[in-house]
């Protein structure tokens, strides 16, 4: 028989290898109004009765580690509590940094501090993306959301755990913002393993004890006297990312986290984002700005075929039509919207905003306009906004946007009257067709005596008719000189900003260490933002699955996983990602509807009682309905939140987690 000193011992160590972990929207105190939650008795939403029902959520829970969102009273009370119960914590508040914020909640993170130690911590501001666009494209992703990275040390186990907790958008139209939001957490992820992946190994390099010397010529020594090295952190370090991501199981956030890659371009508005700072202007490409197969029809060879990429996009004003025929000269597929109005008035009310967009995303165009207030739109496109005045400045600004480059194999290739192909022009019919010069419709050229190829438009409205000649090699050396020179402008903003690190380099060190340690904290974050702004494709190297699953075969058992229940919503926009490398697995995970099962009641005819009294028939008619439908489909009552029971109008995710044995971890330290 075992011992019972040894079966113990061997069921405290493996009660030592797990640990729990809570995600949970408390409902900030500043958000929990009695017109929003219209059906919950207004002494319910009271701070007094739900702080004292957060006592007893936090109490029921249980947890190792907190992640929390929407916490406001933190010095008043939840880091008192929180110190009182054993934890401690970290709190970042939303549009941290800006003084005009406004926001009086934010995230927290809360660890047992006899269980683990933190070790590093970064604070994460969303709003980081909109510093680094211009202001109409700043205004959208303004939001004054959050998130934050703490780096825990099992003190049982020896073993590292990094946390991210964040509360993302809630708006489901700017699914946009939402991705570029955890995208940028996400990336401070992936800098922050980088980093003391790189420290880990200088630190094994400089502790690694000298090889035995057995000999005058070398040195050797077996494999067992060689030290190992152990990293304090790599890419194998567990991650678990979780929060309110105000997303929907199928949402594009969701999956994009599971997958590790999302191409923005796809099903995206708002996909232009202008660059400003230190780094030079980028817009995000968009899905019909790929590679296509056009047929060329080439001067010197009509019947030669080439596969170019060039980019289609639609001008909205007509103030842009040069621009529209200096594109079209350069290989560009570009339409100009025509609409019944006056031709140059300014005003875009909503049926012509609607006209533009519908031909914008039904011909899958990228919008080029002047108007503000037209890319304002919710409903806006992908578009392109020029300042410039003339149109040269018009043109390269296009340019540098687009990314075109001089290419004498595209130049002329489209009629830039009507914007259609072309098609060669038989000799027998140059007689016939109008637009022939008298002097060359036997196809020779009177100056220089050589064979002309003429080339005629396909569209039946237009029959342009072009041929090479002097002008054209004169428009081509034009060309030449705007595309290239738009290039030696980007070249010219990079040395100028070189030059400028170098002297800025030289001012800061004259400066305080504080003071430089922050300027360097911002730059790093603002380039951080640039890089996620600026790519189209948005891409992650950890491998996460999600604790709770992501497809249901009913709406029945997708209700069972929902951790937002209020009137007007029934769903899970709560989740809980993890890596399951570096030994880490999930041993359990609580439904969210679980904590509020056992059949209350009271509470329900509280709830029905209020919305009696507050509402017509209509209206209890449809919530009747909804109470109904939920106690259909569920196993268990579920109430609208929050109410009497329930603080929160979300549901917390609780899990537990197992360390499992891995090579690289042979040893367990405890301090």
């Amino acid at each position: 028989p075992i011992p019972a000193e040894k079966g113990q011992n061997s069921l405290e160590s493996r009660n030592l290898e797990r640990f729990s972990l809570t995600s949970l929207n408390v409902l900030a105190d500043s958000y929990c109004h009695p017109s929003t939650f219209k059906y919950c008795p207004r002494p319910f939403l009271k701070w007094g009765h739900r702080s004292s029902r957060l006592k007893k959520v936090l109490e029921a829970l249980g947890s190792d580690i907190l992640c929390l969102q929407e916490i406001d009273h933190f010095s008043d009370f939840w880091k008192p509590l929180l110190e009182k119960r054993g934890y401690l914590c970290s709190y970042v508040r939303r549009g941290f940094g800006v003084k005009s914020s406004g926001k009086k909640d934010g995230c927290l993170v809360a660890w047992r501090a006899s269980r683990f130690r933190k070790l590093e911590g970064i604070d994460v501001n969303f709003d980081d993306l909109s510093r680094v666009m211009t202001s109409y494209m700043a205004q959208r992703y303004t939001r004054n959301n959050c998130g934050q990275i703490i780096v825990l040390r099992d003190k049982y186990m020896g073993r590292n755990l990094i946390l991210a907790n964040c509360h993302l958008f809630w708006n489901p139209k700017h699914e946009d913002v939402k991705l570029r939001q955890i995208a940028l957490l996400l990336r401070h992820l992936e800098i922050l393993l980088e980093k003391r992946a790189s420290e880990a190994d200088k630190k094994n390099e400089q502790s690694a004890a000298p090889l035995p010397r057995l000999c005058n010529l070398c040195y050797l020594a077996p494999a067992k006297i060689r030290k190992k090295k152990v990293s304090v952190i790599d890419n194998k370090t567990p991650i678990i990312i979780c929060g309110d991501l105000n997303s929907l199981p199928e949402a594009r956030v969701v999956k994009f986290l599971s997958s590790g890659v999302c191409d923005l371009a796809v099903q995206e508005d708002h996909t232009s984002a202008k660059l400003r700072g230190n780094k030079t202007e980028a817009i995000a490409t968009v899905p019909w700005a790929n590679e296509r197969k056009v047929a060329q029809a080439l001067p010197e060879d009509a019947e030669k075929i080439e596969t170019l990429p060039f980019k289609r996009v639609l001008i909205a004003d007509i103030s842009l039509d040069r621009v529209a025929r200096w594109l079209r000269s350069v290989g560009v597929d570009c339409e100009i919207f025509k609409s019944d109005v006056e031709p140059h008035s300014q005003k875009w009310d909503l049926e012509r905003s609607q006209k533009v967009f519908q031909m914008a995303r039904k011909e899958k165009r990228l919008l080029i306009t002047r108007s503000k207030t037209l890319i304002r739109r919710r409903d806006a496109p992908a578009f392109v906004m020029v300042t410039g005045k003339t149109a040269d400045e018009a043109f390269s600004e296009v340019a540098r946007q687009l990314k075109l480059k001089f290419d004498p194999r595209r130049m002329f290739r489209r009629c830039v009257k009507c914007n259609g192909n072309f098609v060669r022009l038989p000799k027998e019919d140059l007689h016939t067709t109008e637009g022939v010069p008298k002097a060359m419709r036997d196809g020779i050229d009177p100056d220089t005596g050589s064979e002309i190829h003429f080339f005629i438009c396909r569209r039946e409205d237009c029959r342009q008719v072009y041929w090479w000649g002097r002008r054209s090699n004169d428009a081509l050396e034009s060309f030449r000189k705007m595309l290239n020179g738009v290039t030696d402008a980007k070249k010219r903003k990079s040395q100028i900003l070189k030059d400028s690190k170098k002297t800025d380099t030289k001012s800061v060190t004259s400066q305080s260490s504080a003071v430089c340690e922050l300027s360097k904290e911002i730059n790093l974050d603002l380039e951080i933002a640039r890089e996620v702004v600026s790519s189209t494709i948005l891409r992650h190297k950890m491998e996460l699955q999600s604790a709770f699953p992501l497809s249901y075969k009913s709406k029945a058992a997708s209700k069972n996983y929902a951790t937002n229940i209020t009137e007007n919503f029934v769903g899970q926009i709560d989740h809980l990602l993890y890596s399951r490398l570096g030994g880490l697995s999930v041993k359990s995970a609580v439904c969210p509807t679980h904590w509020i099962q056992a059949g209350r009641k009271d509470v329900k005819e509280d709830i029905k009682v209020s919305i009696n009294s507050r509402r017509g028939n209509n209206d209890r008619k449809i919530t009747d309905k909804v109470l109904a439908e939920d106690n259909s489909t569920m196993n268990t009552s579920i109430h609208l939140l929050p109410n009497k029971e329930w603080p929160s109008d979300h549901l917390p995710l609780k899990v537990q987690f197992e360390w499992t044995s891995t090579k690289s971890n042979g040893t367990i330290s405890k301090t």
